[in-house]
C-alpha cells in the first residue's frame, strides 16, 4: 500500500534515559550515515537475554495491538524467522512505524490481509550498534473500509538473536526529517506548495505550516491562491550530469507543464544536515528565457511525459498485444490447413 515507502521512502523507537541513548550510534537509513540514536531507537538492554515480554505474538491471530505515541516496547526475536506480529488502527491518525534493532530484520505490512510492502535492513554497518527502520503510516484512503486495521510483522535475518525497539509515533525526530538529495527536495516543496499537500511540505521543510500560509506561499510563487496539480515534474536546468549537481545546496528547477506558457522555473535553496536535506526559501526565475522553454519542453516529449512522482507512461497495451497474437494463429492455422490441402490434392 501507498505510504509504508520513499517507500518508499526510512525507522525506530526507545525507552531509555537520554544518556544511556547517545552512547549507542545507529547506522542512518542503512547507507553507512551513523549518527547518535535518541530515546526512542535504543532497547535498554541492547544483549539479547531472556525471553520476550511480549510473546506470544508468533501469528497475525496473537498480534499485539500498539497505540499512536504508547511507550515504546523492546522485543527479542531468537533465531532466524523468528517473527513478532503486531497491529495498529488508522483511526490513530497518520505517523510512523519506527525500530532500532540490534541485527537485520524483514518487515512486511498485510493491508487488508494481502502482503502490502516488504523490506529488509542491513545489519549495522561499521561503528554502529544498531540498525534503524522506518515506515510511514498513512491514515488517507480508509473512509468506507471495515477494517481499519494495519497488520505488519518483524521477522529477524540473523543466526545470532536481535533485540529491538518498536514504536507507532505520530512525528519523527527533527534531525530524522528531510530527503537525500536537494534535487528531490525541491521538486517536493515546488510540487507541495502548489497542491497544498502539507505532510510532504513537514518532510522536506521541517515546518509546521498552515492552509494559509502555503496559499500565501503559493500566490507568490505560482500566482494563484488555488491548490493545482503540476502536469509535469520539476526537475534540474540547465541540465548538468554531475553526480554532485543533486546535492547542490542551491536547485534551479524548471516544469509544471509543457505549454509554454505555463513553464515556470523557480531558484530553491536548501539547507544540508545528517546528509538529509531541507527547503529554507525559494523565488521564481525571472531569467528563464523562450529559448529555455522550448528546450525543456522537446526534451521532457522526447523522453516521454513525466507526471510528478511517476515514470513515463508505456505505450504496451496488453489487450491489443493479445488480440494480435491471437490474429496471427488463426492466420497460422489458415496457412497450415491449405498447405495440407495442396498436399493432398497433390
Amino acid at each position: 500500500m501507498l505510504g509504508l515507502l520513499y517507500i518508499l521512502l526510512i525507522g525506530l523507537l526507545g525507552h531509555i534515559n537520554t544518556k544511556q541513548a547517545l552512547a549507542a550510534p545507529i547506522m542512518y537509513n542503512g547507507e553507512g550515515d551513523i549518527r547518535e540514536s535518541d530515546t526512542s531507537v535504543t532497547p535498554a538492554n541492547l544483549a539479547a537475554a531472556g525471553e520476550d515480554a511480549y510473546e506470544p505474538d508468533n501469528n497475525r491471530s496473537e498480534a499485539l495491538l500498539i497505540q499512536m505515541d504508547s511507550i515504546p516496547q523492546d522485543h527479542t526475536l531468537g533465531t532466524r524467522s523468528d517473527e513478532d506480529w503486531y497491529q495498529v488502527k488508522y483511526s490513530d491518525g497518520a505517523g510512523y512505524i519506527r525500530i532500532g534493532a540490534t541485527g537485520p530484520i524483514r518487515f512486511e505490512d498485510f493491508d487488508q490481509g494481502e502482503p502490502a510492502m516488504l523490506s529488509e535492513s542491513d545489519p549495522p554497518g561499521p561503528g554502529a550498534t544498531l540498525v534503524e527502520d522506518v515506515h510511514i503510516l498513512p491514515h488517507y484512503g480508509m473512509k468506507g473500509r471495515k477494517d481499519k486495521t494495519l497488520y505488519f510483522k518483524i521477522m529477524s535475518l540473523s543466526d545470532n538473536p536481535i533485540v529491538y525497539r518498536l514504536s507507532v509515533v505520530s512525528e519523527r525526530p527533527l534531525a530524522d526529517v528531510g530527503v537525500p538529495t536537494s534535487e528531490i527536495a525541491a521538486d517536493e516543496y515546488l510540487y507541495s506548495i502548489a497542491s497544498g499537500d502539507l505532510r510532504t511540505l513537514f518532510d522536506v521543510t521541517r515546518l509546521r505550516m498552515t492552509t494559509e500560509q502555503v496559499t500565501a506561499i503559493r500566490d507568490d510563487l505560482f500566482g494563484q491562491t488555488k491548490p493545482f496539480q503540476p502536469k509535469i515534474a520539476f526537475r534540474p536546468w540547465p541540465d548538468e550530469p554531475d553526480e554532485q549537481s543533486e546535492l547542490k545546496l542551491v536547485q534551479r528547477m524548471i516544469g509544471g507543464s509543457l505549454d509554454p506558457d505555463l513553464v515556470q522555473a523557480f531558484v530553491v535553496t536548501c539547507e544540508e544536515n545528517n546528509r538529509l536535506f531541507v527547503v529554507v526559501s525559494a523565488h521564481q526565475d525571472l531569467s528563464l528565457s523562450a529559448g529555455a522553454k522550448a528546450a525543456f519542453i522537446k526534451k521532457v516529449k522526447g523522453a516521454g511525459k513525466m507526471t510528478h512522482g511517476k515514470s513515463p507512461k508505456s505505450t504496451f497495451n496488453p489487450v491489443v498485444a493479445s488480440g494480435v497474437l491471437l490474429i496471427a494463429f488463426i492466420i497460422a492455422l489458415v496457412l497450415l490447413k491449405r498447405k495440407k490441402l495442396n498436399q493432398h490434392s497433390g
